[in-house]
């Protein structure tokens, strides 16, 4: 990280940084109890469509009901909105990630009742 903003540069680096204060200010102010945070969940687009995004959310998710927690993630495709809600998960606010950044939506979904 340390090396990030003379790789990048340091103006898109201070966009990174700001656009993340942003998320992780709506985290704390959502979920102030011990919860999952699927923080990364990517698959290559040429291998999108074949159910390998929802077994990584599925894997997350079976380790976040094992233990009877919450399960958190931010989105910044407004396509993957609709994905994370299948798997039970609710938009919990959404953002601008800075001047002319794209919006980002945060979602939670609920630990399951036993």
């Amino acid at each position: 990280m340390l090396a990030a903003p003379f790789r990048v540069g340091f103006r898109p680096f201070g966009r990174f940084m700001g656009a993340m204060d942003v998320m992780e200010k709506i985290h704390k102010r959502h979920v102030k109890t011990p919860h999952w945070y699927l923080m990364v969940v990517g698959v290559d687009p040429s291998l999108q469509g074949q159910g390998r995004g929802a077994a990584l959310v599925r894997e997350g998710l079976d380790r976040a009901d094992r233990e009877a927690l919450p399960c958190y993630l931010e989105t910044s495709e407004k396509r993957n909105v609709a994905f994370y809600e299948r798997f039970g998960f609710q938009v919990v606010e959404s953002a601008r990630l800075g001047t002319g950044g794209p919006e980002a939506w945060a979602m939670l979904r609920q630990a399951p009742h036993p």
